[in-house]
């Protein structure tokens, strides 16, 4: 388990695939026509709005899911120590 969390290109895929979903975001954002001018063209403005859920719900998904996984290492890292901890001073009372 330590050489996993040694490898220097563990982040690298969820990054990428984070910054894809934020530029997918902002190409969204740009390609939607400003909604307060008259005769908007509503099939380019939801085709934008569309593509910027999907760039955030990348974005987002793979933030949360960094989150959530480095979250449960932090929680395995932390039971160890104190089941390792609680057992040095069991052998130490013995």
């Amino acid at each position: 388990m330590d050489t996993f969390f040694a490898l220097p290109w563990k982040a690298g895929p969820a990054l990428a695939l984070a910054l894809f979903g934020l530029a997918l975001t902002a190409h969204g954002i740009l390609g939607m026509p400003n909604p307060t001018r008259q005769h908007v063209d509503l099939v380019r403005w939801i085709q934008g709005f569309r593509r910027m859920i999907v760039g955030l719900a990348i974005a987002l998904g793979a933030g949360l899911q960094e989150v959530r996984e480095s979250t449960s290492y932090l929680l395995t890292l932390d039971r160890e120590a104190r089941r390792s901890s609680r057992l040095r001073s069991q052998a130490s009372l013995r």
